[in-house]
């Protein structure tokens, strides 16, 4: 997501900043990277100056993970959210946009969504500090340069190397997929000032099944693609809506237009194969 929104940034005229642990391999000419975490107050000094806005993506991400590292899960999710808003109101840098997840109004999400709600609910006391906040709570995002926990791309790697993939669940789960590029460029239009203040929603415009995914890509295959669905022992995802929990009502913001989830398959596939030749 972070990539994706900076390159985002930069083609809409603004000058980046990227702060990470290890150099991007996406930098793009005329942007600035500073090597570092959100524990390195010199490096994060550095980032921050002459800053007029902040995007915070820095999390421990996967749902799995934060089940069984729950310190960590707090530690990198809230203190380091903490730290980053503390430092941004004392160096007088006000605009604050947070990567937050659709989790967070769900019962589902174990530590993860925890950390967030945690994380959200702090930052809402730095508002009253002064802070202009925008939290960006993010859908199913799948697209070019996912992670290796993606759940598309997992589906697409199976298919990709297989020829056949192994679901984990009934089919039924529901999911709002977003596009990477859609959700980047959403989260840019966030910046403007009419969004300070405000919680955004950002998942796609249609619900999807995932037995629908599983039969797009069949018919998408050019061979013929095995799949075989597997009971699922993941207790912290939820099953078919993450709205149980009430924390502030945000609004649903949608790009128009934005990227059809078979040409976004299509997009993914066309990585993959320029990375296989590219390691040929």
């Amino acid at each position: 997501m972070g990539s994706h929104v900076a390159d985002a940034l930069t083609s809409a005229g603004h000058e980046v900043t990227i702060f990470d642990r290890q150099p991007s391999p996406w930098l793009q000419s005329g942007q600035r990277f500073v090597e570092g975490d959100l524990e390195s107050e010199s490096s994060l000094e550095e980032a921050l100056q002459g800053q007029e806005a902040v995007y915070h993506f820095a999390a421990l991400a996967d749902l799995d993970q934060c089940v069984n590292q729950p310190i960590l899960a707090a530690q990198l999710n809230v203190m380091g959210t903490i730290r980053l808003a503390e430092r941004c109101l004392a160096l007088g840098i006000r605009r604050f946009l947070f990567g937050s997840t659709v989790y967070v109004y769900s019962r589902s999400g174990s530590f993860y969504r925890a950390s967030k709600q945690a994380a959200e609910t702090f930052l809402e006391e730095f508002r009253e500090q002064g802070l202009e906040l925008t939290i960006l709570r993010y859908g199913s995002l799948y697209g070019p340069r996912a992670g290796a926990n993606n759940s598309i791309g997992k589906l697409l790697g199976q298919a990709w190397e297989h020829g056949r993939i192994v679901y984990h669940g009934t089919g039924e789960e529901r999911r709002e997929f977003i596009h990477v590029l859609d959700a980047a460029r959403a989260s840019v239009e966030a910046l403007q000032s009419q969004y300070a203040g405000t919680c955004l929603t950002l998942t796609g415009p249609e619900v999807y099944r995932y037995h629908e995914i599983l039969e797009l890509l069949q018919e998408m295959w050019p061979t013929p693609l095995v799949v075989e669905l597997q009971p699922s022992e993941r207790k912290a995802h939820y099953h078919l809506t993450p709205y149980q929990y009430a924390p502030r009502s945000g609004q649903k913001l949608i790009v128009n237009p934005f990227t059809d989830l078979g040409q976004g398959l299509l997009d993914c596939l066309n990585e993959m194969q320029q990375r296989k030749n590219h390691a040929h």
